[in-house]
């Protein structure tokens, strides 16, 4: 949920493939914005496989060019410079829009801001457009939500939310098997657990280009590690050091029912969620029920880490490597925001996934009733 709501997926590889162009090219951005009379720059930046680049071209009465070679489509930030403070801006709203570069000529016309520039001629950016225009009112949505955050309540409205996104992204994907962004349209679908049963499908289904491509070999490993965590499956094994440094494995807690609740002291949500957990746990804790929580966060946060759970009464086990997102439990278990949780029973299979407040008590009170 956390990284959902507050972190931007940057998707750096696109293939031409994906468009039916099959050869390298060239790339020409024309840009004009009216109004602008000093000398100053335009920057675009974007990340291919040698890494991230940066490229600038001035700005002569509000007139700019960018233009190179691509082995690919890319997506790319847009930046103008209105007054000579560069790409960042020194700190200030920056004049930015994503682009994506493809062999083809394109031009963009804006009257005061890039922000809401138009584009002609370009196939690839009219098909982002018509994606990111099909999700703008869910994105909105969302943001409302996420700004008056509060409760468990606001927790059940943000998924059921981001719920009808996914069902839109499954349809977009599943109509769409030869456009680049039904592959983005399942990346972003996995970032708070995915219905391999469901997704698997629309995934084989996708152009063979698209499945080849260095994205769509990421995603058949999201699906791969989903595969490992789906309901009925063994949890995967794993070993990571508690509070006090001394090493804790999943498999001691066999023979009981365990929450792998996977959290941070950092992540609101999942601080507003814990009492809520809490309260599961004292409801169950002498009916063969615990919670092993795992933490995301930092090796400067560790004091920030057992401060929250000390006052978030979590009297469970806890461990962590403080590698934040690099955590080795949350990579094992294809974790990319948080909260998250699994519910394992006492023979180690998974069966239950991010059961959250009443929906928890209510699984446990199914079981060990």
């Amino acid at each position: 949920m956390m990284r959902y709501l507050w972190n931007t997926i940057i998707l750096v590889f696109m293939f031409s493939l994906a468009y039916g162009q099959t050869k390298p090219g060239t790339y020409t951005l024309n840009g004009k914005i009216a109004g602008v009379t000093i000398p100053t720059k335009a920057y675009l930046q974007y990340i291919v496989t040698g890494g991230a680049h940066t490229e600038s071209a001035e700005v002569k009465n509000g007139v700019f060019v960018f233009s190179g070679h691509i082995d690919a489509p890319v997506r790319a930030t847009l930046t103008f410079d209105h007054d000579g403070s560069g790409p960042h801006n020194d700190g200030k709203p920056a004049d930015t829009r994503i682009v994506y570069l493809d062999n083809e000529n394109f031009i963009l016309t804006a009257t005061d801001s890039i922000k809401t520039a138009s584009i002609s001629g370009s196939k690839i950016n009219k098909e982002y457009l018509r994606y990111r225009a099909m999700l703008a009112p869910t994105q909105k949505a969302i943001a409302i939500a996420s700004a008056a955050y509060k409760d468990e309540s606001s927790l059940v409205g943000m998924e059921k939310i981001m719920a009808e996104e996914r069902a839109q992204q499954v349809i977009y994907a599943r109509q769409n098997p030869h456009i680049y962004f039904s592959l983005e349209a399942l990346t972003e679908i996995s970032i708070y657990g995915i219905d391999v049963k469901e997704i698997r499908p629309i995934f084989n289904n996708l152009s063979p280009v698209l499945r080849a491509s260095p994205e769509g070999i990421a995603f058949a490993k999201i699906l791969k590690t989903a595969g490992t965590t789906s309901l009925g499956s063994v949890a995967p094994p794993f070993t990571q050091n508690d509070v006090n440094g001394k090493s804790v494995r999943l498999s001691d807690f066999r023979g009981q029912y365990v929450l792998l609740d996977f959290w941070a002291s950092w992540c609101n949500p999942c601080r507003t969620e814990n009492p809520k957990v809490v309260r599961a746990y004292q409801q169950f804790k002498d009916k063969n029920f615990t919670v092993l929580g795992v933490s995301l966060d930092q090796q400067s946060g560790k004091a920030a880490w057992l401060a929250a759970i000390k006052k978030d009464g979590l009297t469970w086990t806890h461990v962590s490597d403080l590698n934040y997102w690099d955590n080795a439990v949350a990579k094992q278990y294809g974790i990319k925001s948080i909260p998250q949780n699994f519910l394992i029973d006492p023979r180690g299979k998974i069966i239950g996934r991010n059961l959250h407040g009443e929906d928890l008590i209510a699984k446990l009170t199914q079981l060990l009733k």
